[in-house]
């Protein structure tokens, strides 16, 4: 898929999650910006806050890997991007998996993106509706139920994050939405003839 067909649509291109092909990917790596810039200084944080700079006492790939995600959210421009930035912090230091630190970084962004298109500025405008409507996009995309209910999880877990920082309405979570999974069918394993 390229950029020059204007027919199909690649909801990722949108959101900014990923390129279109590995082509663009690679031949941006050289031209992006690793000024090596501390947390601190990209984002406005409280002095008691410490900088998601990785300790050396993380091994070498994991630290690398953390390291590139947290790249990754401070080059993007998005609602709440300071709170998000903290709240991943405080997933890395509670010793989440790189991939689980990734489903979060895709998932919230992506949400967060949504809801600054539907014309809210601010976090405390957020209302359930806004999570309907964000969960339903994801269905008209074909997502399945069991994406879906991940997708929930790491959306449910950020807004209780910001509930107990009193950045959105309890209202939010009161009743949470639910995704149910259909029964899989029982596996019959074949009969074999043996001759």
């Amino acid at each position: 898929m390229t950029r020059s067909n204007p027919h199909i649509f690649n909801p990722n291109d949108y959101y900014g999650l990923h390129p279109s092909t590995l082509k663009d990917h690679y031949q941006n790596l050289g031209h992006q910006d690793r000024s090596g810039a501390p947390f601190s200084l990209l984002v406005t944080v409280p002095d008691d806050f410490k900088s998601p700079i990785i300790d050396a006492s993380v091994s070498g790939g994991r630290r690398q890997s953390v390291q590139h995600i947290f790249e990754r959210v401070e080059r993007k421009q998005f609602l709440a991007k300071e709170h998000f930035l903290k709240f991943l912090y405080q997933k890395y230091h509670r010793n989440c998996k790189f991939k689980t630190l990734s489903n979060y970084c895709a998932t919230v962004i992506a949400f967060l993106c949504f809801v600054e298109q539907s014309g809210k500025r601010q976090m405390d405008q957020l209302t359930k509706q806004d999570l309907e409507a964000f969960i339903e996009h994801e269905q008209d995309r074909g997502l399945k139920p069991a994406s879906l209910r991940l997708r929930l999880v790491s959306i449910h877990s950020f807004l209780q994050y910001l509930l107990d920082a009193d950045k959105v309405c309890p209202q939010v979570l009161r009743r949470k939405i639910r995704i149910k999974l259909p029964q899989a069918l029982p596996y019959k394993q074949p009969l074999c003839n043996s001759v």
